[in-house]
């Protein structure tokens, strides 16, 4: 072997050496410059709307948001445990903080969201913290939609409904809920807005409730399909001008 030979092995070997330091150094710059991107999204859209849930980025939390959140993650986690769940499906998941809650307890959680000054600050943040086991798509769900959908034990629907009400009907609202329990194994956890809350655009469409929240949706759930339904506890409304009680149900 000439020395000439070599030199030329040792530049090889140099070459390739050099090329895969660059290529990690590539890498990590444009993984710092993603982080970057993701993170100055999630500013610009932060501040479009005020969230519905709360905001977290890199450990922090933005509070303001127009629910209050935590104790109906707490009374919806103890309900996936009674319920043996595996997955969850948030149909209007808004922001996804309770997705991404709910993943953390263990559980495959996947949300669905129409706004995008919504779900943009929710899922960017999830990026850039690097959450597993969650994430949300955009979409409008009508009932065929709902129905092209996997099953999945526990399906959310919080806070949803009486948009549909306002916007198609009663009756559209009650096919929208038998499609959800035609896709849930193991229950369903349900949530709307009433005609109390008299500030809000929508309440005036609201079907009247002479025998209370807690009958009408009761009697509104059964016919949409589920069974063996109670309430799981209550939350204030987005103004406090009104109680929303927080319902669970077995598909029949």
């Amino acid at each position: 072997m000439t020395i000439k030979f070599i030199r030329y092995i040792k530049q090889i070997r140099l070459i390739n050496f050099i090329r895969k330091k660059m290529k990690k150094i590539l890498k990590s710059i444009q993984y710092k410059s993603t982080k970057k991107a993701h993170k100055k999204l999630f500013f610009k859209y932060k501040n479009l709307v005020l969230p519905y849930q709360p905001l977290e980025i890199e450990g922090q939390t933005f509070s303001g948001s127009k629910r209050e959140c935590e104790n109906r993650l707490e009374l919806i986690i103890d309900a996936l445990k009674v319920h043996n769940a595996y997955n969850v499906l948030d149909i209007g998941c808004a922001e996804g903080w309770l997705l991404k809650q709910i993943a953390s307890n263990g559980y495959f959680a996947l949300g669905i969201e129409i706004d995008d000054k919504r779900l943009v600050p929710g899922e960017v943040s999830r990026l850039y913290d690097g959450n597993s086991g969650v994430a949300a798509m955009k979409s409008w769900m009508t009932p065929p939609d709902i129905l092209k959908l996997p099953n999945f034990d526990v399906i959310l629907c919080l806070s949803v409904v009486h948009h549909i009400i306002y916007k198609d009907g009663v009756e559209a609202a009650q096919k929208f809920i038998s499609s959800i329990s035609m896709k849930a194994g193991k229950a369903v956890i349900f949530e709307m807005g009433t005609s109390e809350e008299k500030e809000k655009e929508w309440s005036y469409k609201m079907p009247e409730m002479p025998e209370g929240q807690e009958e009408y949706i009761r009697s509104f759930l059964q016919q949409g399909g589920l069974k063996n339904i109670r309430v799981l506890g209550k939350s204030s409304s987005i103004n406090k001008d009104a109680e929303r009680l927080l319902f669970i149900g077995e598909p029949k």
